[in-house]
């Protein structure tokens, strides 16, 4: 992608809903070929419009629906891809989860400290 001249951002922040719950999202990063960031129809950012820099940078995943089965006993579920550090947020029935608490991630897994229902529904969204 080529950078467009002058366009240099240093933070975009956007706020954005998700099942009620409120969450401030940034994207550090230089906007390429004139492109700003997209939100979807609930608010949500859905593409920064930023170039990727460093190494393993590799995209955004928002309001991604980790794999596993959801059945009162069953306690890990995989993401898509292997979240950055310090990028993932997991929302339980709308509500954010307290990593480290509620929830863990090793590699590409998340594990909660209690299994989720049949009737709960999980989201994730985090840079990779």
């Amino acid at each position: 992608m080529a950078e467009t001249t002058g366009s240099r951002f240093d933070i975009i922040k956007a706020v954005f809903r998700l099942g009620g719950g409120a969450k401030a999202q940034s994207c550090d990063g230089t906007f390429t070929n004139g492109n700003l960031p997209k939100y979807g129809s609930d608010g949500m950012l859905t593409d920064s419009g930023v170039a990727a820099s460093g190494t393993g940078g590799g995209g955004t995943a928002v309001s991604e629906t980790p794999s596993g089965t959801l059945d009162g006993t069953n306690m890990t579920f995989g993401l898509s891809h292997t979240p950055l550090a310090n990028t993932l947020t997991v929302y339980l029935n709308g509500i954010e989860q307290d990593l480290g608490r509620w929830v863990s991630v090793s590699g590409n897994t998340l594990t909660f400290t209690v299994a989720p229902l049949s009737i709960d529904y999980i989201v994730a969204t985090y840079r990779y």
